[in-house]
């Protein structure tokens, strides 16, 4: 669920995968697909540090949401940048993203 440039077609994921398979021997790379997902309005941030203090930018979302006068569509989703078993986890890189709406 990360946004990539539109120059990125299917064939050079396809190709990409190829590469990792021959260079790393991971197969679970094979889970990888291109996929366009019609989200809407989502209010997104990029949390630095632990897992155990994400509730502090998840206030500052909420914050902002009830600023703007949206409201919340479903639970938040977490994109997780870093592999926690080679990044300190100070450094630990995760994308929060809520969808929003309209408040009526």
């Amino acid at each position: 669920m990360i946004r990539i440039p539109d120059f990125i077609t299917p064939e050079i994921v396809e190709e990409a995968k190829r590469r990792v398979i021959k260079k790393k021997n991971i197969e679970l790379v094979n889970l990888v697909k291109l996929e366009e997902i019609e989200w809407g309005d989502c209010v997104q941030i990029l949390h630095i540090g632990p897992y155990s203090a994400e509730e502090k930018s998840i206030a500052k979302m909420r914050d902002l949401i009830e600023r703007e006068g949206l409201k919340m569509i479903s639970h938040h989703h977490e994109i997780y940048l870093s592999d926690p078993r080679r990044v300190p986890e100070s450094k630990l890189k995760t994308i929060l993203r809520w969808r929003v709406g309209r408040a009526r």
